[in-house]
């Protein structure tokens, strides 16, 4: 796996390379002032090492030539992550080609919007270097190089990037392989690209926000004029402000995570489930069992890459107070106890829980 991951970090060094060299098509994406962002979801101020996970949205991508672009030419974004994984340097891509686009196509005067796109995430930031590029291009559709993009998307889909990142891993290289090659075609033109590289060692912090990248001379644009409003770029600051249409653009975000939401997806998660089960039964030794398996749940969690350690020493306490929810309610049910006036249990259970349990003892008749 290891080589696997040195071969991919050096495809991509090629590939970046090969974009780099090309006149005109390496842009400076424009970072939107904070102060400037109204309604686009709540970010921190900076990224804390352990404690936080990162994502990468695209939220917006204009494409201003509409018959153009859908007659002639298929648009395509790639996103490539590079930060620490597992105790490796990892790199990870994600092309967002046709067949993901359309389903998310708006048609608008003057063109047409993209919009709301997970492209990298969420997955923890451990600390060391991170860096982000996004390259905006266009393929030719009756082409070499459209068939290629489809087989690309193709091979992304067998592996979709999910909660868990080790699976995608096993196609990463084949993606980068693919994207060389368009990258190397004629039918292929970047519209724009942009590569930034942060080092916690060296700069103080990872400043997450929204970043533009625009088909346009970077003299010609004024950044502080640019604001976002819930997720959209627009053209100018405040209530009145038109929406940005002047130039093909890119409008993505480096957002902070503090905790995750789709724990069930995680490989320990039907441990876990074993475990809330035998805590639900009478049968003798069954809570033994269930606190010996919340510990092997503890220990996979502290193992996973895809976790902080701030979140598994959540997850454990959250995990512990299900268990002993699970017992209570076995217990109180099959010993058809009055819960009426039981503090200890109250205190354990809640109201809602109570309410519950008292129904469910009305309905059996215990």
């Amino acid at each position: 796996m290891d080589a696997d991951r040195q071969e991919v970090d050096g495809l991509w060094s090629r590939i970046w390379k090969h974009v780099e060299s090309r006149p005109a098509k390496v842009k400076r994406a424009l970072a939107v002032p904070a102060q400037n962002v109204i309604d686009s979801g709540a970010s921190g101020a900076r990224f804390e090492p352990k404690k936080q996970y990162f994502a990468v949205v695209i939220n917006e991508m204009f494409l201003a030539q509409a018959r153009q672009w859908w007659t002639e030419y298929d648009p395509m974004a790639l996103v490539v992550s590079e930060f620490t994984y597992d105790g490796k340097r990892t790199t990870v891509p994600f092309v967002v080609g046709p067949s993901l686009i359309q389903a998310k196509v708006e048609q608008i005067p003057g063109g047409m919007a993209i919009t709301d796109t997970l492209v990298a995430g969420v997955h923890p930031y451990v600390g060391g270097k991170f860096a982000l590029t996004i390259i905006l291009a266009q393929v030719k559709r009756q082409s070499h190089a459209g068939k290629l993009l489809e087989l690309v998307e193709t091979v992304g889909r067998a592996f979709p990037e999910g909660a868990a990142l080790e699976p995608y891993l096993k196609i990463a290289g084949a993606v980068l392989n693919g994207v060389d090659t368009l990258l190397g075609l004629e039918d292929t033109r970047p519209i724009a690209g942009q590569r930034w590289e942060y080092n916690d060692g060296i700069s103080p912090w990872l400043e997450p926000g929204f970043f533009a990248l625009i088909d346009a001379d970077v003299k010609d644009l004024n950044e502080s004029r640019l604001s976002v409003q819930k997720g959209r770029l627009l053209d100018g600051v405040g209530a009145t402000a038109p929406p940005f249409r002047r130039s093909d653009f890119l409008l993505y975000s480096l957002r902070v995570v503090d905790a995750r939401t789709d724990i069930s997806e995680l490989s320990f998660y039907p441990l876990f489930k074993k475990a809330l089960q035998a805590a639900a039964s009478n049968e003798e030794g069954s809570w033994d069992r269930a606190k010996a398996t919340l510990v092997t749940v503890v220990q996979e969690m502290l193992m996973s890459p895809d976790l902080t350690f701030a979140q598994v020493q959540q997850l454990a306490v959250e995990f512990k107070s299900q268990l002993v929810d699970a017992k209570n309610t076995a217990n109180n049910l099959v010993l058809g106890q009055v819960l009426a006036g039981k503090d200890s249990i109250a205190d354990a259970l809640g109201a809602d829980r109570l309410r519950e349990l008292r129904n469910l003892h009305s309905l059996l008749q215990m």
